[in-house]
């Protein structure tokens, strides 16, 4: 009976020891991570914001690259994409130095092609990005895991 009784001292012992090695591997590792975020370099596309314009008609191959051009060399622009097969422009820009309206704005008065600024709705910003293919393994792996948390 008493061996039985050390035996199981021994075992909870054991279970103790590892659960308490576990939690505190746990609580450095939850601390070099907190570290590691709190302490980060900014980075550079930290103002970045981003905007799309619709196109209302399909755009034929030089128009496309002249829209494509003039985003690629306009100052405040910081990257462009261009789906001339869903026919929109995505661009970003600094929201510290322009804003997307002035942007859309100078980009109507040099170019002739009829086309809106995206306003999101309150759906499309509780979403996710406007961009991404809503049938794409990305979106829906995504859109899984934020079904989870």
């Amino acid at each position: 009976m008493k061996q039985q009784r050390s035996n199981r001292r021994q075992w909870l012992k054991r279970i103790g020891l590892s659960l308490l090695a576990i939690t505190g591997v746990l609580v450095i590792i939850l601390a070099v991570h907190i570290y590691d975020v709190t302490h980060r370099e900014q980075l550079p596309t930290k103002h970045w914001q981003m905007a799309r314009i619709e196109f209302a008609a399909p755009l034929d191959s030089p128009m496309a690259v002249q829209v494509q051009a003039y985003f690629h060399q306009h100052a405040l622009v910081k990257y462009s994409h261009m789906n001339t097969e869903q026919g929109w422009l995505v661009f970003a820009f600094d929201n510290r130095n322009s804003d997307a309206n002035s942007i859309y704005q100078s980009m109507k008065t040099k170019l002739p092609v009829a086309t809106i600024l995206y306003k999101p709705t309150a759906n499309d910003m509780a979403g996710s990005c406007p961009v991404i293919d809503k049938s794409s393994v990305t979106y829906k792996l995504g859109s899984f895991f934020q079904r989870i948390f």
